[in-house]
């Protein structure tokens, strides 16, 4: 069945926007929407992740080292991989979480 996924901006209601979007048994899909300067503490999550991020360039930093992520590639990590994320510019990124 077509779904469309709606991620409409909300940084013009608050600073910062996790909503999830999608979420079947296996997995979910999650919107995060954050303001240039903020960040996401470091964390891990017990599940694949990938990060998708729009139009803007994301800082993370996986495990100690430092990749710049944007709208040309997609950044894949295994579960438990400790990291934080820092927003260069206002940012939007979908983050898909699945149960390995």
């Amino acid at each position: 069945m077509l779904k469309l996924l709606k991620t409409p901006s909300r940084l013009g209601e608050k600073a910062k926007s996790v909503e999830t979007i999608w979420k079947v048994t296996n997995g979910k899909m999650l919107n995060f929407q954050f303001r240039k300067g903020e960040e996401i503490a470091e964390h891990d999550v017990g599940k694949e992740v990938l990060n998708n991020v729009r139009n803007v360039t994301v800082c993370f930093t996986v495990e100690g080292v430092a990749v710049q992520v944007g709208e040309e590639n997609i950044l894949y990590m295994t579960p438990l991989e400790k990291h934080r994320l820092y927003a260069k510019t206002d940012a939007d990124l979908c983050v898909v979480q699945i149960v390995p």
